[in-house]
């Protein structure tokens, strides 16, 4: 996958949310939470014919989120564990790239996930959390204007 290392920086130079960004504060993708929030943007994405997923900023005041910043951010976010973690919840098969600006000191992952849907992806795997579905099997997951 070929990444706009210009459009990445530029997200982390100057992060907003729209239907084909979503910002995110630090998260884990090694932990159920984090799981279910990196699987739900990326169908979600890719539903919405592609996009990015910024990580580290506060999705509210898009200021950087300093705390809960892992010690190896390449390794947290390593392509190969964020396409398997994907993989595993796609109903169909989609490549998903990551990419790293910096800003201030600190290097930030962006998930980019390609356009070129044709149709829609949907949950083939179930996630709980303390006993609560955080992603249901066979739901389609859309980016919206509001929640």
């Amino acid at each position: 996958m070929e990444i706009d290392q210009e459009r990445i920086q530029s997200l982390i130079d100057s992060p907003s949310e729209n239907l084909s960004v979503e910002v995110k504060n630090w998260i884990r993708p090694d932990e159920p939470h984090g799981q279910s929030k990196i699987i739900r943007a990326a169908l979600a994405l890719r539903n919405h014919d592609g996009g990015y997923l910024v990580i580290g900023f506060d999705d509210k005041t898009l200021s950087q989120d300093r705390a809960n910043i892992p010690p190896d951010v390449r390794a947290t976010y390593h392509s190969d564990a964020i396409q398997g973690l994907v993989g595993r919840f796609a109903s169909e098969p989609f490549e998903i790239g990551v990419a790293f600006g910096q800003r201030g000191g600190l290097e930030h992952p962006v998930i980019v996930i390609p356009g070129g849907v044709k149709t829609p992806v949907a949950s083939k795997s179930s996630l709980e959390i303390d006993g609560k579905p955080a992603v249901s099997q066979n739901d389609v997951y859309v980016r919206t204007l509001s929640s």
